[in-house]
């Protein structure tokens, strides 16, 4: 189960997830508007983060994503980079299908990028 968080004003819903019976808690950072300072990563099994894309796409600053990947990695929890975001989904993706993999609590992850979406996945480790 994961939750979206956007930015600061949204941090109480990863409380929210902490609290839910989920086996596997996944943080959406996505649309990242904002820096998000001091996560507690307690509990949460995988991190995303990401831009936002569209024609009213607002920017990212790549402090902000420097910051939550130097505590997921503290944390030991695993991080995935989606995109930059901008103007149009397909500047942050290549043609070709790219595939991320990894690996919590016996539990594989799967991210396949295709285009402008992702398709995750989870599965027993093998």
């Amino acid at each position: 189960m994961g939750v979206s968080v956007e930015s600061q004003s949204y941090t109480w819903r990863i409380d929210d997830l902490r609290q839910s019976g989920a086996a596997i808690k996944l943080l959406s950072l996505e649309p990242l508007l904002g820096p998000l300072a001091n996560l507690n990563l307690a509990g949460i099994d995988w991190v995303i983060a990401g831009g936002e894309s569209g024609p009213r796409a607002r920017p990212m600053d790549e402090k902000w994503t420097l910051e939550i990947r130097n505590q997921c990695t503290a944390a030991k929890v695993p991080f995935f980079f989606k995109q930059w975001g901008g103007r149009s989904a397909l500047s942050n993706t290549s043609s070709s299908p790219a595939a991320v993999s990894a690996r919590a609590r016996g539990r594989t992850l799967s991210i396949t990028s295709r285009g402008r979406g992702a398709l995750v996945e989870f599965g027993q480790g093998g």
